[in-house]
């Protein structure tokens, strides 16, 4: 989810990503709250229509771009 979030480069919203993928909207709160509690992400506006969105914060920015640098096959 913290990649989905910082590959969106501007708000990314959990349920447009449900709506596309088939993900467990769910399972995307739960991941949300954890990222958002270890300070990852951070609430973005609400967009009629689209719903509340996310952004990533300065460390999770710097955490997924340090994962993926760590798996030197993901596709940058």
């Amino acid at each position: 989810v913290l990649r989905a979030v910082v590959d969106a480069r501007g708000p990314w919203f959990p349920s447009a990503h449900a709506r596309r993928t088939g993900a467990p909207r769910a399972a995307l709160d739960d991941a949300l709250a954890e990222l958002r509690t270890a300070g990852l992400v951070r609430v973005a506006d609400w967009v009629k229509g689209a719903g509340q969105g996310y952004v990533a914060t300065g460390d999770g920015e710097r955490v997924a771009a340090r994962a993926s640098q760590a798996d030197p096959g993901r596709p940058q």
